[in-house]
């Protein structure tokens, strides 16, 4: 996770159900000509392929396949990674990109919900 100016929400991830879905979509945003933010990658974290892209308003989306479960929750051992650090963010060396850096969305307060504050 990246830290960002204000509290926000940084990108949508959408776990897809196998590693030619990571790459036949990388395939189909670049023949529409849609932003690749960061990817295709593997993340440490997780051990996730990872694709990020650039979506019509500007908010950033992810597609990843195969993040690592934690099933022995005692054994678990917390890991810290710090995104300046080749590879922290992507295992292949890939460029990276802080998709925090853009504008985040906010979440609706009180006055302003769907229902107009009414």
């Amino acid at each position: 996770m990246f830290k960002g100016d204000k509290p926000g929400l940084c990108h949508l991830n959408f776990q897809v159900a196998t590693i030619d879905d990571v790459f036949r979509s990388w395939h189909f945003l670049l023949d529409h000509g849609v932003e690749i933010e960061m990817g295709p990658g593997r993340h440490p974290q997780s051990t996730a392929i990872f694709l990020y892209f650039l979506g019509p308003e500007g908010f950033t989306y992810e597609y990843s396949f195969g993040v690592r479960r934690i099933e022995d929750e005692a054994g678990w051992v917390p890991r810290t990674f710090d995104p300046d650090e080749a590879g922290s963010i992507d295992m292949w060396l890939g460029p990276v990109r802080r998709v925090s850096s853009q504008v985040q969305l906010q979440p609706v307060s009180a006055n302003r919900r769907a229902d107009g504050g009414r």
